[in-house]
């Protein structure tokens, strides 16, 4: 119930922002970007007559074609900017999306789910380092308005997290730590399964089989990575962590891309 009461609190906070500013930027990760969008969000922006631009963050973690199909796709709903806040590619047509838009000064509302890199983006932006960041999901605590130029505002917000989202879904995308799940096996399961059909290569770099039913594609990796319990079982559950955690700070996106040289 506490619980409960604190995310109906945080998207009354949400909602408030919303009323408050003229544009919506709604972050989306690239690797993921269906799944990082928030319906609800935009809902109540359209409602309010809003301006919204998807901003497809960490690119760099994907192939450029699909980035690119991605961006075609989305553009038949709604503005779509494809960019890297950690190159800082994109950054130029992003600020053209937002200067048509200032006359006196406009308000940019930042949202998005913890870890897509609101605070990168606001950086990269105006280049001035003042948002804070993390690779750590949930690090931004609290608002802050930061001026990029005479006529434009960002804000800083807290990750919106969806009531109806799942821990596992959650964790895949980093928007929920990894080391706090009870079982952290259900999320690695999932991220096999979508490597094992997108890139079954990065399943043998780990040193497993992607011919192999999920479970035992993580014992071997598990085996293969020296993860192992006392009796020479493998420690599954730190594996998990382990593989999750790759996946999230960009090292698994090193191996498809082939910039992992180890």
């Amino acid at each position: 119930m506490a619980r409960r009461r604190r995310r109906l609190g945080a998207w009354d906070r949400v909602k408030r922002v919303i009323r408050s500013s003229s544009v919506v930027l709604e972050v989306l990760d690239a690797r993921a970007p269906d799944t990082t969008r928030c319906k609800k969000l935009e809902g109540f922006a359209r409602m309010l007559h809003k301006s919204i631009i998807l901003v497809v963050n960490k690119t760099d973690l994907v192939d450029a074609a699909d980035a690119q199909a991605d961006q075609r796709r989305l553009a038949t709903d709604l503005p779509c900017v494809l960019v890297s806040a950690k190159s800082g590619k994109g950054r130029n047509r992003l600020k053209a999306q937002l200067r048509p838009k200032a006359g006196s000064d406009i308000r940019v509302a930042v949202f998005g789910y913890p870890n897509v890199g609101k605070s990168s983006i606001i950086n990269m932006l105006t280049r001035r380092g003042k948002a804070r960041t993390s690779p750590e999901p949930g690090f931004t605590k609290g608002e802050q308005w930061i001026r990029m130029d005479e006529n434009i505002l960002l804000l800083d917000t807290p990750g919106v997290i969806p009531r109806d989202e799942s821990a596992v879904d959650l964790a895949l995308l980093g928007a929920w730590d990894i080391d706090k799940l009870r079982d952290p096996v259900p999320v690695a399961w999932k991220l096999i399964e979508h490597l094992t059909a997108e890139h079954p290569a990065v399943i043998e770099y780990y040193g497993g089989d992607p011919s192999l039913p999920t479970h035992e594609v993580l014992e071997a990796i598990a085996c293969s990575r020296g993860r192992l319990l006392r009796g020479g079982e493998p420690d599954v559950d730190e594996m998990a962590k382990i593989l999750v955690r790759d996946w999230y700070r960009g090292n698994i996106a090193k191996v498809i891309t082939g910039e992992d040289e180890d």
